[in-house]
Order: structure tokens, then C-alpha cells, then sequence
């Protein structure tokens, strides 16, 4: 199914009906339409919280060895970051 993770009627109408929501959204590098955070923390975070008031009962996001917030690259703080967001959103979230 198409969505736009800016879109949280389109993130509702995908997890809509969901026993599990696996998200495996990331990149290693920004883009024109998304920058590393906009990708691992605010688009994690929206689905995670979407997911939670969608009645999800399970939620797995799928982050980054050596994801933490004083790494020396913007791609394993942005997901260690996603991680803090995840778990404040979906508590009880599996983070692989």
C-alpha cells in the first residue's frame, strides 16, 4: 500500500485492522524530500503513536547497530533519537 509518511491519514488507514506493524522505514543518507530526522525520528514517532491509537498490539521498529545519541554519525543519532521516540510513543515497542 502507497502512503506518505507526512500524511497521518494515510499512516492510519495502512495500520488500520493491524495485529503487528513492522516499520523498516530508513535511509543512510538525506534526500531532497527527507532529511535523516524527518526519516528516523518524526516519521518513526508518527507511526508509532498512529499505531498505539489504532489499537496496534504490537509495534517493531527496525533501527541501527550502534544507534546512540553520541555517535559520530548523523545516521545512528537520528535512529537513536527515533528509538527514544518510538518507545515514548509505543510503549512496549519491540526495537530490533
Amino acid at each position: 500500500m502507497e502512503f506518505d509518511v507526512r500524511n497521518p491519514s494515510q499512516i492510519e488507514e495502512c495500520v488500520r485492522y493491524s495485529d503487528v506493524v513492522i516499520n523498516l522505514i530508513g535511509r543512510n543518507y538525506a534526500t531532497k524530500n527527507f532529511s535523516l530526522d524527518q526519516v528516523h525520528v518524526d516519521a518513526a514517532q508518527s507511526i508509532a503513536e498512529i499505531s498505539r491509537e489504532a489499537g496496534v498490539s504490537r509495534f517493531i521498529h527496525m533501527s541501527s547497530i550502534n544507534a546512540r545519541t553520541n555517535a559520530h554519525s548523523d545516521v545512528l543519532v537520528s535512529k537513536a533519537f527515533g528509538e527514544q521516540r518510538v518507545r515514548e510513543s509505543f510503549p512496549g515497542a519491540n526495537i530490533v
